[in-house]
């Protein structure tokens, strides 16, 4: 990203309110607040997967960060599936199921691009 891009996105703050609003809203387990930091996991649809989200307190007000979960981190209900990945290759969602399939088999990128094309011409 170059400097001029950055000049084009915006940060969105929250109030303290607002973020622990949201994180009651959005967690999918319990969150945990230490006063400067707001943490729980939700599922994130732009993403379609789990993640560890957090509101962190900047001079501008709290802002929200999020990473997907590595497998060690996501409880039973939380793991990605074959199915997920399968259903988002067929989707379109290309980009998706790449970083679905590497983060379920924990392989690099040429091997998942291979294996999610492998998948879309039927051969598993």
């Amino acid at each position: 990203m170059s400097a001029e891009d950055d000049d084009d996105y915006e940060i969105t703050c929250f109030t303290r309110e607002e973020a622990l609003a949201i994180a009651v809203t959005e967690a999918s387990r319990a969150l945990e607040d230490d006063g400067q930091t707001i943490r729980y996991v939700a599922f994130d649809p732009t993403l379609s997967d789990y993640c560890l989200c957090q509101f962190i307190e900047e001079k501008g007000g709290w802002v929200k960060c999020l990473r997907t979960l590595a497998n060690s981190e996501r409880t039973a209900d939380e793991m990605i599936t074959d199915s997920r990945i399968l259903e988002q290759a067929r989707a379109g969602n290309t980009i998706t199921a790449i970083r679905l399939y590497r983060t379920r088999y924990e392989t690099g990128l040429k091997a998942a691009k291979i294996a999610i094309e492998n998948l879309l011409q039927g051969n598993p």
